[in-house]
């Protein structure tokens, strides 16, 4: 029976290192969701700032007073679309993107959501691996004690048994002394007698 306990603890053992991967995993999932949430955000403020430049610089063709410095803003915008999205990229471009980073948000927010139920199962099912590992170390630890105590007991009666086994040989030897004293006296009996 404690081979067999034992065998449980580290069948128990071997499922809670499983979850405790699958736990490291939803965590690198939430890394991921948040470092798109971030770049879904700075292409939003791009975009506003394109949005923004093009403004500018419509109405500079009607007053041509900031044209430089709306001119400055439609390069940093080309600039920076031109970086994320490459150089031909265009508003229609940037828009198609946003929609897919939309789209991978929703699916990673699906993945994380499943990932923390997953996870939360997980830890339900480590906690009671936990529950049941204690329980069943505590029936080791009890079978442990009664064994010993059986032992004990064992030794007890072995004792008894041998100081028993010593009494009777005394009792023995002194009941065949007594059958020698009486053989002994028997043949004075029958001479005393004649």
């Amino acid at each position: 029976p404690v081979t067999g306990l034992e065998l449980q603890v580290e069948q128990l053992e071997k499922e809670l290192k499983s979850q405790v991967a699958e736990i490291s995993s939803a965590r690198a999932l939430r890394g991921k969701l948040e470092s798109t949430e971030v770049l879904k955000e700075k292409l939003a403020q791009a975009v506003a700032r394109a949005a923004r430049a093009e403004g500018a610089l419509a109405s500079a063709s009607a007053s041509h007073v900031e044209t430089t410095v709306d001119q400055s803003d439609l390069q940093s915008w080309k600039t920076v679309m031109g970086e994320k999205f490459g150089q031909d990229a265009s508003p229609y471009d940037v828009l198609q993107n946003v929609s897919k980073l939309e789209k991978s948000v929703l699916q990673l927010t699906e993945e994380c959501g499943r990932t923390k139920a997953e996870s939360k199962q997980a830890l339900r099912s480590r906690e009671d691996l936990e529950r049941n590992c204690k329980s069943l170390s505590e029936e080791k630890e009890s079978l442990k004690e009664h064994i010993n105590e059986m032992k004990i007991t064992a030794l007890r009666h072995d004792r008894k048994i041998s100081l028993l086994q010593k009494e009777r040989d005394g009792l023995k030897r002194i009941i065949a002394s007594y059958d020698e004293e009486e053989l002994s006296l028997r043949p004075a009996d029958g001479a005393g007698a004649a």
